[in-house]
């Protein structure tokens, strides 16, 4: 049984060896074997020279991808999925790092005990690099559908999953070019959603890797407008229409339903926080945090016992 280990890198001189050091200490069953394919998108820096630095310290055979001019994320993904030979394909971002020694073995196994398995992902720890602090990501759910997926999005990053090996070689081309119009470069909702459609999503239950967030060479973003919020909503909307077809329209449309209501209810939050400001301090603080919330929340609940028919008819 084989496992490939996808290194994605790009000028992270800082944060790379933590990241290869995390592969290297990991432990498997000896009919598992490993192999650490370096996705190097011709970084400026000592990323690369840091990476070789470990091969002979290595557990583990090194394969590197030649690139000649930077390419970014998405295509830097694409020719480093379609260049995997093995059974599963795990995900590694330079700046990110893995804190379980049996993490691979972990995903190995739920693979194997599920004949349906296209992916697994484990609960992580996010890290702000600028305010160094942890917080945990933990899924409520246990096993991912296609359905449940556009509905609400589990676990978005990439170096807490793992991929059946097959099926991410193969992957249509507008799953990176869907990623690049959504996110800049990103590829990771379109490449869960892809999967989803052969097969089940299994999450681990235990915290596995670390998600190095705001360190100003990735990116990650964990501040957007509420323009951007809709707008990325929309388009992932639209893309995944596209992408999956008709039928899956409806499941679609629900998360950007959602991401309306968290613009409406920011917009909201706004106005009673300028009201407040007319307010005496101790009655502002209530008012602004406690009041806006519950009259939100009160209008929103009416509206929904109002049938659309009639409200669209009385708005008019």
């Amino acid at each position: 049984m084989q496992v490939d280990v996808v290194l994605i890198s790009y000028n992270q001189e800082q944060y790379i060896a933590q990241a290869v050091e995390s592969i290297l200490m990991q432990r498997v069953n000896d009919d598992v074997q490993v192999r650490v394919i370096v996705a190097d998108d011709c970084s400026t820096d000592n990323t690369l020279e840091i990476i070789k630095s470990y091969e002979e310290k290595s557990p583990f055979l090194f394969v590197y991808l030649p690139a000649e001019q930077n390419m970014g994320v998405a295509a830097n993904y694409k020719r480093a999925f379609e260049a995997t030979e093995a059974d599963y394909v795990a995900v590694l971002e330079g700046d990110d790092w893995w804190v379980d020694p049996h993490r691979i073995q972990k995903h190995v196994d739920c693979f194997q005990n599920h004949d349906d398995c296209v992916l697994t992902k484990n609960n992580y720890l996010q890290y702000s690099h600028q305010s160094k602090t942890y917080s945990v990501e933990q899924s409520s759910y246990e096993q991912l559908t296609l359905s449940q997926s556009l509905r609400d999005y589990v676990l978005a990053n990439m170096s807490a999953t793992v991929f059946r090996g097959d099926l991410v070689r193969n992957m249509d081309n507008r799953v990176y070019e869907f990623g690049h119009a959504l996110c800049g470069e990103a590829t990771d909702v379109y490449t869960h959603l892809s999967l989803l459609q052969f097969g089940s999503g299994y999450v681990l239950n235990d915290v596995m890797s670390v998600y190095r967030v705001d360190t100003g060479e990735n990116i990650s973003r964990v501040d957007r407008t509420d323009k951007e919020i809709l707008d990325r909503a929309k388009l992932r909307h639209e893309q995944s229409v596209a992408l999956l077809g008709d039928e899956f329209k409806e499941d679609s449309y629900a998360s950007y339903a959602d991401a309306l209501q968290i613009v409406k209810k920011n917009e909201q939050n706004r106005k009673y926080q300028r009201l407040s400001n007319h307010l005496p301090p101790f009655i502002a603080r209530w008012y602004a945090y406690g009041i806006s919330v519950f009259l939100y929340d009160l209008k929103h609940s009416i509206r929904q016992c109002i049938p659309n028919k009639l409200y669209n008819f009385v708005r008019k």
